[in-house]
């Protein structure tokens, strides 16, 4: 995680993570049609915008940037037959393939991403503007990944160590990224909340995403710039979502067993 440069736009104002959003989310042309490799493109954007927002979002950043990588090789097995999302996972048909299984994880970890800013969205237009981003990032966390706690278990044996760790986060963060990784927190629901403590401010989270930017003018371009950011993603995450839920792949028997594997 790099520290990020200050960039202006030409006429004034910063310049953000959305509006340099490198590829946009596809739309799918027939239902569950979402092209595989303009999909795992797009999600390789969310990698960055993550990764710009620091120690918090490891573990989610981790999942992700993971399994995008995996899918890329499994696409490039064999392009025209994986050429859609639906493909794979009905080509294969179960949660133990190896293209759905990084999918429904990928899938995952886009959800939490995506209801982080849609909250953090209407934290905005409601006028609330929370000082903090704790209790947001938290929401997303219950509504998503709670109910898959093994997802921490694995993605802790991929933190790196704290000497690393210490020359992008503070040290505060380090030690509790490290307890999360090396004692039994990481099983539990603790562990989360612990790591919750250090969720950026609101002012800290649009500096990060605005390379360094501040003040209301900034924090409305860049809000302006994160709904049409989300517009785009909804869509597509739909569609993956109820690729899932229809092949009864999202169910809580299929959650265990994904997880244990």
């Amino acid at each position: 995680m790099s520290e990020i440069p200050q960039e202006k736009m030409e006429g004034g104002g910063h310049k953000d993570l959305f509006i340099d959003y490198p590829r946009p989310f596809p739309t799918a042309a027939e239902k569950w049609e979402v092209p595989t490799e303009e999909f795992l493109e797009a999600s390789s954007g969310v990698v960055t915008i993550l990764d710009s927002l620091g120690v918090l979002f490891y573990f989610p950043r981790s999942d992700v940037n993971t399994n995008v990588t995996h899918l890329k090789e499994f696409y490039a097995k064999d392009r025209e037959k994986y050429s859609t999302l639906k493909s794979i996972v009905e080509s294969e048909g179960s949660i133990e393939g190896p293209g759905t299984h990084r999918l429904l994880y990928l899938k995952r970890g886009l959800e939490l991403t995506f209801l982080f800013f849609r909250y953090v969205l209407e934290d905005y237009d409601t006028g609330v503007r929370s000082e903090g981003t704790q209790d947001i990032i938290r929401r997303a966390y219950e509504e998503t990944l709670e109910k898959h706690h093994l997802w921490i278990v694995r993605n802790t044996a991929q933190v790196p160590s704290v000497r690393s760790l210490s020359t992008v986060v503070s040290c505060d963060a380090c030690v509790l990224v490290h307890e999360a990784r090396n004692s039994r927190m990481g099983r539990s629901h603790e562990a989360h909340l612990m790591l919750f403590s250090i969720a950026p401010s609101r002012n800290g989270m649009i500096s990060c995403l605005t390379y360094g930017g501040e003040g209301p003018e900034t924090e409305k371009q860049v809000m302006e710039n994160m709904r049409a950011w989300l517009a785009n993603f909804s869509p597509c995450l739909e569609e993956v979502k109820d690729l899932f839920n229809s092949k009864g792949l999202e169910s809580e028997e299929s959650v265990v067993e994904s997880a244990e594997n």
